[in-house]
């Protein structure tokens, strides 16, 4: 927010960090908030320590596996999900957007299905994929498996044989 509309707009949620003082617990303020001429002043409300700890957590638990494994697992998996769709009979992007580089996102085509209608067909499987753009959108993560990628196949197939 601009310094010059910060001067114009008030807050409209305010909280215990509106205050321009809040750090000061020893001498907490009452009655109506004194803002900072700051961004602060829009800081309504309380932070959710409860999530900030567990986001803390599972950063730690991502840099323990470490960037590059994950990395690796995922395009390992997204290169699986490509060979089962082209064995589905779906046109796939290779690449990242003409990247040259592999991504960890698989979009697969088929002509003549309504990609919606399988992402609906999937999720009725508890399969979690999206519609994108005429596109079946697939994102796997780290924390996927072969087992799912199994599945996912599975379930495809049997949509795309049935009549609809």
């Amino acid at each position: 927010v601009s310094p010059e509309m910060r001067e114009r707009m008030q807050p409209t949620v305010v909280g215990w960090r509106s205050h321009q003082d809040w750090r000061n617990v020893d001498n907490l303020h009452n009655g109506k908030p004194q803002f900072k001429s700051t961004a602060e002043k829009y800081e309504g409300g309380g932070l959710p320590f409860s999530l900030l700890y567990a986001l803390e957590a599972s950063v730690n638990w991502l840099l323990e596996i470490g960037p590059d494994v994950i990395e690796h697992r995922v395009l390992q998996l997204a290169a699986s999900i490509r060979e089962a769709m082209l064995e589905l009979g779906a046109a796939i992007q290779t690449d990242d957007a003409g990247s040259g580089s592999p991504s960890q996102i698989v979009t697969a085509y088929w002509p003549f299905r309504d990609s919606s209608e399988l992402a609906k067909r999937l999720r009725a499987h508890s399969v979690l994929v999206a519609a994108r753009q005429g596109n079946l959108r697939i994102s796997p993560h780290f924390y996927n498996n072969e087992a799912d990628i199994a599945r996912l196949k599975e379930v495809l197939q049997s949509s795309l044989k049935s009549k609809w």
